[in-house]
């Protein structure tokens, strides 16, 4: 019976892998592509547009006649648009930030199920404040050096653009062995921010400052507090 059971779950994960190459290979004969980036009514930072070369591109999910949100619409690229793709973040707050991790993340990979896990590429900027470095590098038992790391110009209410093909090395070393078909599908996660002053946010949470009195403790901010305009949804003009 064991066995049996075993046999019905690597079939039923043999076929939901097929299915998600058939309808990825479909769409991509197709030329068909599609980028998710989510809703952000009170997030700190947000993804402001999508190009893709010339043409701006769908990524926010929109209500339709039922009320509910769907994904936004697919578009026509060739097989080479993710490093013709630029990803333009808004900075809500009216302080700089320092630091970010955005996830570019491909569902063809797999559903995110522990059975299937769905390969992440993790995109990093700038340089952490020294009171937010807290990791430590294992090899020498001092924090990271961030000497080389390229300082961030993300002043408050600007626009930051996200060339793909400045890290498409990465992100291809991430997916080609899980991958025989070209990609069609990103979802775009904004992960985790850091400002010039110490203070952190990640999507959906809360505001925090390190407290300098207990290092590696933090204070939480209430979910009222927002050092900037929520309503904003361009950057200042003439911003890069």
């Amino acid at each position: 019976m064991l066995k049996a059971f075993k046999l019905v779950c690597g079939c039923a994960l043999l076929f939901a892998l097929l299915l998600m190459l058939t309808g990825a290979s479909a769409l991509a004969a197709q030329g068909g592509r599609q980028i998710e980036c989510g809703a952000a009514t009170f997030d700190a930072v947000i993804v402001a547009k999508v190009t893709v070369g010339d043409m701006a591109v769908p990524c926010m999910p929109s209500p339709g006649p039922d009320g509910k949100f769907h994904e936004a619409p697919p578009f026509q690229a060739d097989d080479d648009w993710l490093q013709n793709t630029t990803i333009y973040l808004l900075n809500r707050t009216e302080k700089p930030i320092a630091w970010f991790l955005v996830d570019i993340a491909f569902p063809q990979t797999g559903d995110g199920s522990k059975a299937m896990p769905q390969r992440t590429y993790q995109l990093t900027m700038g340089r952490r404040p020294s009171i937010n470095n807290l990791d430590v590098d294992p090899r020498t038992g001092k924090r990271l050096d961030q000497t080389a790391r390229i300082p961030l110009e993300f002043a408050g209410y600007r626009t930051l653009a996200i060339r793909l093909a400045d890290h498409i090395e990465g992100i291809q070393s991430r997916i080609q062995d899980k991958l025989s078909v070209p990609v069609t599908k990103i979802r775009i996660g904004l992960s985790a921010f850091i400002w010039e002053d110490g203070m952190e946010w990640n999507q959906g949470g809360f505001f925090q400052f390190p407290d300098t009195a207990h290092p590696g403790q933090w204070m939480m901010m209430p979910r009222e507090f927002f050092p900037g305009d929520l309503k904003r949804t361009e950057g200042v003009r003439g911003a890069r």
